[in-house]
């Protein structure tokens, strides 16, 4: 015998299963969240090039991947030292807004 799904609560992120030669079992599921810098660090670093950097096309389509799994992108954004956002990181920043402004329906309220 198998194990089977008994029940799905997706506004909760549970699964109920029912297992062979056991009690039911309850599993919880933890919304996806992908944290990750524009870079190869998370955070500031002084020694990243500008080749360092995701692409602004790299970090829209992150963005869109993890949304259709049903999750949140939290993007570090790191401050230099005297607690200025670099240039190469607000200039991806408003590249995402651009593209949110137009997509917004896609990306804002979805549900799985």
């Amino acid at each position: 015998m198998r194990a089977r799904v008994i029940e799905i609560h997706p506004s909760s992120f549970c699964i109920s299963i029912a297992l062979p030669r056991s009690n039911d079992l309850i599993i919880r599921l933890a919304p996806l969240e992908e944290n990750r810098g524009m870079g190869f660090s998370y955070g500031y670093n002084r020694a990243e090039n500008i080749e360092d950097y995701r692409s602004a096309r790299e970090l829209t389509l992150m963005l869109i991947d993890v949304v259709s799994r049903g999750g949140n992108l939290c993007l570090d954004i790191g401050p230099s030292a005297d607690g200025r956002i670099p240039v190469i990181m607000q200039e991806r920043l408003l590249q995402i807004g651009a593209w949110l402004k137009t997509n917004s329906e896609a990306i804002y309220g979805t549900r799985l």
